[in-house]
């Protein structure tokens, strides 16, 4: 064989080799990414009609996962035999719900919320938000004229045919749902499989606290608020005027005694047990709930002079405040807020500092507004004018661990707060000199009141799976989002149009060019194209998306 046969069986194999190492990686890639995402898995929803059954049951709904042209509605309803006598007495009212408008007037604020949280979508002020860890079904908003809810499995199907007006999470376990019966509403509960557990039948239903809640019905004498317990079993009658959250084992509660002459006075405080007993009686004009032992309560006299105290729970008086203060908080880590007038009726420049629990003051009135402790930390502020006011944080001993010189400061979480200060207070002048005049830039400080990144974001997200999602100026002087970790480091470039935090290991990105959304991973890899009109943050690995005129559920993760 010559060696120029030789040359060109060799260049042949080369390039064999080269095309099965690249048909190698390519189908590695594809395989990988069919791993995360099928197309076909996508779940999808068009226009929907469905017609609700307000005194029967429900039947099973249609299988959303079937694709229907723009025009096609499916029509929910129960034709089945054994139902028509039950339905013949029954109002049927049919609402259609177009899933197409779900994002038209939500996208402005699906993403503006904590990054550990889904937001339950909805036009409305009131957001709903269920844990990243929900293990059960999921809700879905459907916008018509107004938002109502519905339900689905993890699969995509909806569950039944129940429609509801509002809801949020109450616990791992309960929802609180709400329906408008008669031009009222009115609460229930179902838990995590969508199941009825308390039907909406409540004015009132606050959360759950050891497995009981305070509820309210209307009676012949007006509102009136008792006790539940996680089943529905009436705990404490409905005969108070107002009930709170049971603290340490007792509950604020009220009464009105018609034999006051003035509606102020006419409202009496005490305190109830967990089966209703009272053990402080209805003395006070006001009542706060019990911490560490004490409970701020308050007294009008006959010249109508209000004077508070701090009672123990048998309603021994252990800090006689009197009217000293315009103010005073609850204890936590030891230390209550107070405040004072520095003019006698001139409430428009208190004085804030903090007792202990013999009364005693141990730091200074010299905050212009102070919050109750939480993890032995608390929030203060200083400065009077309103537009350049000043926040920081102080420990128990009145130290300052933030320095109150932030025009923004949010709660701590795993150590770590949310600063920002005015644009044009920024020391890089070149990096704000484009922004309003008012715009804040963001910044990230750790439990120690140390900088983790300085304020110069005009976004910064709190912290999500180690991550934050944050804007900044890029070299067109167009503004791009990024991520940065718990160290500040920016570990993804700010290469992204918008950008929202990750949950489930995924974040979904939007591309500049194309303004269409898709999702990375935590090294910015990108694993789902930029192909979606519009989508939300990743829970239990799927994720609500739209693309065209279809809005459907994107499974993201087996």
């Amino acid at each position: 064989m010559s060696k120029k046969n030789n040359t060109m069986i060799i260049i042949i194999g080369v390039v064999i080799v080269i095309i099965a190492i690249i048909i190698g990686v390519f189908g590695m890639n594809m395989m990988s990414k069919k791993e995360l995402f099928n197309p076909e898995d996508t779940i999808l929803y068009n226009e929907q009609e469905v017609t609700i059954n307000e005194e029967t049951p429900k039947p099973q709904g249609a299988n959303p996962s079937e694709e229907s042209s723009d025009d096609t509605k499916v029509t929910v309803d129960d034709n089945d035999t054994a139902n028509e006598e039950n339905n013949a007495n029954a109002t049927s009212t049919t609402v259609s719900y177009d899933y197409k408008k779900l994002f038209e007037e939500a996208k402005e604020n699906i993403f503006w919320y904590e990054p550990n949280l889904v937001s339950v979508y909805g036009t409305n002020e009131a957001w709903q938000y269920l844990d990243k860890n929900w293990d059960g079904v999921m809700p879905i908003s459907i916008v018509d004229d107004v938002i109502k809810y519905i339900f689905v499995d993890k699969d995509g199907h909806r569950i039944n045919n129940e429609v509801y007006d509002n809801l949020e999470a109450f616990s791992n376990d309960r929802i609180k749902v709400a329906k408008i019966i008669d031009d009222k509403w009115l609460y229930g509960m179902i838990d995590k499989e969508g199941k009825e557990i308390i039907p909406c039948k409540y004015k009132e239903m606050y959360k759950f606290t050891d497995d009981m809640a305070v509820v309210g019905i209307d009676t012949p004498n007006g509102e009136r608020y008792g006790v539940i317990d996680k089943t529905g079993k009436e705990v404490i009658p409905y005969t108070y005027n107002s009930i709170h959250t049971v603290s340490e084992d007792l509950a604020v509660a009220s009464i009105i005694d018609e034999t006051e002459s003035s509606e102020e006075a006419m409202y009496k405080f005490g305190y109830i047990d967990k089966t209703g007993k009272e053990v402080i009686p209805f003395i006070y004009s006001f009542a706060e709930g019990f911490s560490e032992g004490l409970a701020l309560v308050s007294k009008i006299d006959d010249n109508n002079n209000e004077t508070m105290a701090f009672i123990d729970k048998k309603g021994n008086k252990v800090i006689d405040l009197g009217d000293r203060y315009y103010t005073v908080g609850n204890f936590n880590s030891g230390r209550a807020y107070v405040a004072i007038e520095e003019m006698k009726g001139d409430t428009s420049n208190l004085k804030f500092g903090y007792i202990d629990n013999t009364g005693k003051v141990v730091i200074p009135m010299i905050y212009s507004d102070a919050d109750i402790f939480a993890f032995d930390k608390a929030l203060v502020c200083k400065g009077e004018d309103l537009d350049r006011v000043q926040y920081g944080y102080i420990d128990v001993d009145g130290n300052e661990i933030v320095e109150p010189v932030y025009g923004y400061i949010e709660e701590f979480s795993d150590g770590i707060t949310k600063v920002g200060i005015l644009a044009d207070a920024s020391a890089d002048e070149e990096d704000v000199e484009n922004l309003e005049e008012g715009t804040y830039v963001f910044g990230f400080l750790d439990k120690k009141g140390d900088t983790i990144a300085e304020c110069q974001y005009i976004v910064a997200e709190r912290f999500s799976e180690g991550l934050a999602p944050i804007c900044k100026k890029g070299d067109d002087c167009e503004y791009y989002y990024g991520y940065i970790n718990m160290s500040g480091e920016e570990t993804i470039p700010a290469d992204y149009y918008f950008a929202i935090g990750f949950s489930d290991d995924l974040a979904a990105v939007q591309d500049g060019d194309t303004a269409l959304w898709g999702f990375i991973d935590k090294t910015g890899k990108l694993v789902v194209d930029y192909e979606y009109d519009e989508v939300s943050s990743v829970v239990n690995g799927m994720a609500v998306v739209q693309k065209g005129n279809t809005v459907g559920l994107l499974r993201l993760k087996k």
